[in-house]
């Protein structure tokens, strides 16, 4: 491979604790490959049409933002359930090529392992980077957790005029998470420790798993009060994704997505505008400036004020 095919080729991998033959599965049934083709907040599959066998053709309509994004192409190789291969075109992506392999760590986890060849540039590379980790992502949350229609959990894309480096630091580190969220908290720093973090009379406590310098930062919620809600630990189960990349116009995109948190709970929408201030507002504040909008458990404050504030 020469250094130009290089330049415009991506990997993306990832474990799903499921058997392989329903993680291939699930690439090569359209009922259930609908339920995961969601690359990130407001999008949506609206058609999807696959001849699974080698030579069968497939076809991929996804809405996105108001404009239909279409996929198309054939399978080179259809081999259950190692392998896949086929041609991919998608906008300026003719005739690209993707192959996906996957591998059994176990009897019950899969590792993915997503090559795709033979884009155009390096632009449409990172923008189907994103789009394939975020789809990725999607599929785990389905095949691990059974929630489908993934775009209806909660996400949040921030860009942030700093570095990876700098956002990084901002959700690892004592002195970031209370320089954002609350000056009210206990952190862990490696995987395996809890984060604890109150908001007046409410709170809630993580377990660290996961920490991919600089890319990634995973959460779960272990426990829980919400004040004044009927359902006071709606959270636990759910996990909080931080995931950081590049971002095409400079700086560092964030994609928050909070796991398995949708608006069927009942804390919806208090918690859903206390993540667009916190994570929307005084995180790109603090990564940009040092100084963000965090909650101040000093601060003396409404019970109103202090619900809209429990994120």
């Amino acid at each position: 491979m020469n250094q130009t095919e290089a330049e415009t080729s991506l990997t993306v991998r990832q474990i799903i604790r499921v058997p392989r033959e329903k993680v291939f599965d699930a690439f090569v049934i359209p009922e259930v490959r609908k339920q995961w083709w969601s690359a990130g907040p407001g999008n949506r599959c609206t058609l999807c049409e696959i001849d699974g066998r080698a030579g069968g053709a497939y076809r991929i309509n996804m809405l996105s933002q108001g404009t239909e994004h279409i996929m198309s192409g054939s399978f080179r190789e259809f081999s259950r359930p190692e392998k896949l291969v086929f041609t991919w075109t998608s906008g300026d992506a003719v005739d690209s090529v993707v192959t996906v392999l996957f591998r059994a760590i176990d009897a019950k986890t899969t590792e993915v392992s997503l090559t795709h060849e033979r884009l155009p540039n390096v632009v449409s590379r990172d923008e189907h980077a994103r789009g394939w980790a975020g789809c990725m992502e999607s599929l785990r949350l389905l095949q691990e957790e059974g929630i489908g229609d993934a775009q209806k959990h909660f996400q949040l894309i921030v860009r942030a005029e700093a570095s990876l480096e700098k956002a990084y630091r901002a959700l690892t580190t004592a002195e970031g998470l209370r320089g954002w969220w609350t000056n009210s908290c206990d952190v862990g720093t490696k995987v395996g420790e809890t984060l604890t973090f109150r908001f007046g009379a409410s709170w809630k406590k993580f377990q660290i798993e996961k920490l991919e310098p600089n890319r990634e930062v995973r959460w779960r919620c272990i426990d829980q009060y919400l004040d004044n809600m009927k359902k006071a630990n709606e959270w636990v189960g759910t996990s909080v994704l931080f995931q950081l990349s590049e971002h095409p116009k400079g700086g560092t995109r964030i994609l928050l997505q909070h796991l398995g948190f949708t608006p069927q709970f009942e804390c919806y929408q208090i918690c859903e505008e206390g993540w667009h201030h916190f994570a929307g507002r005084s995180l790109k504040k603090y990564v940009e400036t040092g100084t963000g909008q965090p909650f101040i458990a000093e601060t003396m404050q409404s019970c109103k004020d202090v619900e809209r504030s429990a994120v």
